[in-house]
C-alpha cells in the first residue's frame, strides 16, 4: 500500500526510489482488507512518490483511513477553497488539533460519513489562518459547508446520527 512515499509490505518498509525483491510470506493483509501481493512469485517493486513520510505526520493524519467510497481530504490554505467553497454539495469540515482527545473519539464517527459524504480536516496548529477565519474557539469544530458558506456548526463532541442529519 502506498501511503505518503513508503510502501508497506507486511512488516517490510520500502523506502521511496528503491528496489527490493518481496516474497509472497512476507505479504499480509493490510488495514483495509486489501492484499499487498496475490501471487506466489517473487517481485521487483520500484516507484517514486512526491508526498512526505506518512511517519512524520501528526498522529490523527495517520489515522486517515480510505473508507469504502472516499477519503477524508486534509486541508491546507492552499486546497481549501477547491475543496469546500467551490463544492456545491453539503461538505463536512472537522477542525482538530493532534493533542486533542475529543477530537481523535470523533475519527471513526468521521470515517463512516467519509462513506457517503464529503469529510475533510483541518489542523488548527498548522493551519492557524484557517482556524481564525472560521472563529474556531474550541475543538473538534465541525462545520457543514452548502455552495460555499456554512450552513451549521457543532462545537465538541457530535453523534453521527445529528451529523447525517445535517448534511441531508
Amino acid at each position: 500500500m502506498l501511503l505518503g512515499g513508503v510502501f508497506r509490505l507486511g512488516t517490510k518498509r520500502l523506502n521511496q526510489a528503491a528496489c527490493y525483491q518481496v516474497g509472497i510470506r512476507d505479504a499480509q493483509m493490510g488495514s483495509n482488507g486489501v492484499r499487498f501481493l496475490s501471487t506466489p512469485e517473487r517481485i521487483t517493486t520500484r516507484f517514486r512518490v512526491h508526498t512526505p513520510d506518512v511517519q512524520r505526520l501528526p498522529w490523527p493524519c495517520r489515522m486517515v483511513r480510505r473508507t469504502e467510497r472516499r477519503w477524508a481530504v486534509l486541508l491546507e490554505q492552499y486546497n481549501f477553497k477547491r475543496e469546500v467553497l467551490d463544492d456545491p454539495g453539503p461538505v463536512l469540515v472537522d477542525f482538530w488539533a493532534a493533542w486533542c482527545g475529543p477530537c481523535r473519539m470523533m475519527n471513526p464517527v468521521l470515517a463512516a460519513i467519509a462513506r457517503d459524504h464529503k469529510v475533510c480536516k483541518v489542523n488548527t496548529e498548522t493551519n492557524p489562518q484557517l482556524a481564525a477565519k472560521f472563529d474556531v474557539s474550541a475543538i473538534p469544530l465541525l462545520l457543514v459547508f452548502r455552495n460555499g458558506r456554512v450552513a451549521q456548526r457543532f462545537e465538541g463532541v457530535t453523534d453521527e446520527a445529528t451529523l447525517r442529519a445535517a448534511l441531508r
